[in-house]
């Protein structure tokens, strides 16, 4: 099963393409701030194969601000893995890569230890903003 499909567990009658072809859409007509959130989980969507198809579709979005999430709290399935430094990918350098799509990058550090109850103590988070004149 695709990425797609596997973290944001469409209808059966949805295809990646129509969301994608309904984002461009919605943001065509929309006239107020647009912001995307992208959750990345390891081993599933956050390899350079995925992370390259990402940003090609991120780039053409009129959005604001892209938000790059992980998983921080104890997920409903157990595939669901928050990235890791020592994992392929880890935040900071996606955040770069899809900051190469012409918009500006703030990252947080990831979670060192997802705790128990969850809750990591750090942000689990990622935020590239199209317009600002700098990084945050």
């Amino acid at each position: 099963m695709p990425a797609f499909e596997r973290v944001n567990r469409p209808c059966g009658q949805l295809s990646l393409e129509q969301v994608i072809a309904g984002l461009k859409d919605f943001a065509d007509m929309f006239r107020g701030r647009l912001w995307i959130e992208v959750m990345l989980v390891r081993g599933l969507n956050d390899g350079e194969e995925e992370i390259t198809a990402l940003t090609a579709v991120l780039k053409d979005l009129p959005v604001e601000k892209i938000q790059l999430n992980t998983v921080t709290r104890p997920p409903a399935e157990v595939f669901a893995r928050p990235l890791e430094r020592e994992h392929g990918l880890h935040q900071a350098e996606v955040t770069k890569y899809i900051a190469t799509a012409g918009v500006q990058a703030r990252s947080c550090p990831l979670p060192a230890k997802i705790y128990p109850g969850g809750h990591s103590g750090e942000c689990g988070s990622s935020e590239i903003d199209r317009y600002s004149k700098e990084a945050y």
